[in-house]
């Protein structure tokens, strides 16, 4: 049976983003459920694996890092299908959490360069 550790958490917006990671010993790659809560709709993912780091806290940090990198690259694609043009990230959200990405994309942003380690997320 997996233990999970204390999911790390962070609001942006009307929203908010939380990752946890299962301990397997002492496996490189990590699998990280997330979740993305919008006012508009929930989406829960298992498709997100990191290398893990030196504690349980860096490797939490680094998922959420590439969580909100990820959250970035939608705010991006669903800007650029407005303008009209193709993304080939348009369907890595459904399309409720990409409008809510694009909406808080400078947030995301903001958030994704917090991730160097400090304490800042509960």
């Amino acid at each position: 049976m997996r233990d999970l550790i204390d999911s790390l958490t962070l609001t942006i917006g009307d929203g908010f983003v939380g990752v946890s990671i299962a301990r397997f010993g002492t496996e490189e790659r990590v699998p990280v459920t997330y979740d993305v809560v919008t006012p508009d709709g929930v989406c829960t993912g298992t498709d997100l694996h990191v290398f893990r780091q030196g504690s349980d806290e860096d490797t939490l940090l680094s998922a959420l890092a590439a969580l909100l990198s990820f959250l970035g690259a939608a705010g991006d694609a669903y800007s650029s299908e407005m303008r009209g043009q193709e993304s080939e990230n348009s369907d890595l959200f459904p399309p409720v959490v990409m409008e809510w990405a694009y909406v808080n994309v400078d947030e995301i942003a903001c958030a994704d360069l917090a991730t160097d380690g400090e304490d800042n997320f509960s």
